[in-house]
């Protein structure tokens, strides 16, 4: 599945080998047949402990290939611990790959079938390792990675007149009340919304949910992303970057469902922003309508108001950044232009007369990460960058504070849209980030590290990343990162790196 051949100062991978096709039982939603276990192999000590969890059945092998590596640091290992019944799949110097759970029959049978149709897809894997999620325009399928049987089936919002292509965008909702539980919300393309605030206990199954609408500025706009800000506050974005507020608790911690667009003018210091904003000119870009396109939208650090987050919209020519609390008015902090921001650090990263093309954003603590395209010419590899932003107060336009380019490149042009555009993880902790990009996955440090590191993973022909998350982890003093990957073969896989600077 997996191979990892080590060059001097950066590392990149080229297709891998394990065993041979595993088939699995198709019966309603459930595992029922066990895969060979191996003998356990010592890990690394660099690596961190995995959470425990009961033994599972697998279809480690579903995803193998037959090829094998070449120039390997060593051989690609398919072992079990014996402590954490998962499955190692690759081991190198610093790196490792982990099967976490296969899928369920009724999932793959919910890809497959969207394959065929060419129907849209969105796939996840909560942080915590708890549950995972497929979801087509129709129908959204959750399942437990502890080997339970059950996979729950959710109705999607306004399938009917939703586009096959328009997946909806899905995010599981963790609860401190919720253990052995999962909530979900899910908003279809034209703006409708369900919340499920108890997947696997609710009383009224799946049928019990709380519904809502997004009021759409114009027919042609879309929603494309969720992400959550803090417990019961998620923001949706759509394609024109109009943001809007979800509530799932109201002000006795109860459940419900609370769906209100933000405000540039909500309060007198956003209008005082706004009016700077215009004398500076990024006004104009902010308005540009169609000629601008929301590329992602991320949570960042939290502020000084309880249970408030930072939230940063990433458009093709700017980026905005806001404050979005449970109980307080939103602020829109400020409004930057990437080109501005940005043209003086990719002219001097490359020797050519470059283009550059934003893919993803994240925040961690105060600086912002920016994944950037770089083309010099039409068909030509776009080579992948990464920015960071940082600015000298948090109501501050950020500058570029550091700008790597990655060894690894991504094919000319890649989309921006759909579970298959390159994404930028950043871990909660260490010195690493992760660049998905498919069907491969590059580890690497975090620009201005003061040493290299890098190394690339690819899957084998035919599968690829439809999902990933940030393990949910304490910090090691060693600098171990780990990134959770929902594949469209594989199932869900983690892989660690250990990026010592």
């Amino acid at each position: 599945m997996f191979s990892s051949p080590s060059v001097r100062t950066k590392r990149r991978a080229a297709a891998a080998a394990a065993a041979p096709p595993h088939a699995a039982p198709a019966s309603g939603g459930q595992e029922t047949s066990p895969h060979k276990r191996h003998a356990p192999e010592p890990q690394p000590s660099w690596l961190p402990p995995l959470a425990k969890r009961a033994p599972k059945p697998s279809e480690s092998a579903q995803n193998a290939g037959s090829a094998p590596a070449q120039n390997t640091d060593s051989a690609p290992a398919q072992s079990t611990d014996a402590a954490t019944a998962q499955h190692t799949l690759l081991r190198g110097d610093r790196h490792a790959v982990f099967e976490v759970a296969g899928l369920p029959p009724a999932a793959r049978q919910l890809l497959d079938a969207a394959d065929v149709a060419g129907a849209g897809v969105a796939c996840g894997v909560s942080d915590e390792l708890r549950f995972a999620f497929a979801a087509t325009t129709a129908t959204c399928l959750v399942w437990a990675l502890d080997g339970a049987a059950a996979v729950y089936r959710l109705a999607m919002p306004d399938a009917a007149s939703a586009a096959p292509a328009d997946a909806p965008a899905v995010a599981l909702v963790p609860g401190a009340d919720l253990r052995g539980d999962v909530g979900l919300v899910a908003c279809s393309s034209s703006g409708h919304v369900r919340y499920w605030e108890r997947v696997v206990f609710g009383l009224g199954g799946a049928e019990q949910f709380r519904s809502a609408e997004l009021l759409l500025p114009t027919p042609d706009d879309r929603c494309l992303q969720l992400a959550e800000v803090c417990a019961g506050v998620f923001v949706a974005a759509t394609s024109s970057g109009c943001l809007f507020r979800l509530a799932l608790l109201d002000a006795q911690g109860a459940a419900t469902l609370d769906a209100r667009a933000l405000s540039r003018t909500a309060g007198s210091r956003v209008g005082m922003l706004s009016r700077m904003a215009s004398l500076l000119g990024a006004a104009a870009s902010a308005d540009a309508g169609a000629a601008d396109e929301l590329v992602a939208v991320a949570r960042g650090a939290r502020t000084e108001i309880r249970h408030s987050r930072e939230v940063f919209a990433l458009m093709r020519t700017r980026l905005a950044k806001w404050v979005v609390s449970r109980a307080h008015a939103e602020r829109l902090v400020y409004t930057a232009d990437l080109h501005r921001t940005l043209a003086d650090a990719v002219a001097s990263a490359s020797s050519e007369d470059t283009a550059f093309t934003v893919y993803d954003v994240a925040a961690r603590g105060g600086d912002v990460c920016l994944l950037l395209g770089l083309h010099a010419s039409q068909d030509a590899p776009t080579r992948l960058a990464v920015a960071v932003l940082r600015g000298d107060h948090v109501s501050a336009e950020p500058a570029v504070a550091a700008l790597e380019l990655l060894c690894h490149s991504a094919p000319p042009h890649p989309p921006l849209a759909g579970p298959t555009r390159p994404r930028l993880v950043l871990p909660a902790a260490g010195p690493g980030l992760f660049v998905v990009l498919g069907q491969t996955v590059v580890a690497a440090a975090m620009p201005g590290a003061a040493a290299a590191f890098e190394e690339a993973v690819s899957l084998r022909s035919g599968d690829c990343v439809l999902g990933a998350a940030a393990a949910r982890q304490s910090p090691h003093e060693s600098g171990e990162c780990s990134v959770l990957l929902a594949c469209r073969r594989a199932g869900v896989l983690r892989m660690v790196a250990a990026v010592r600077l």
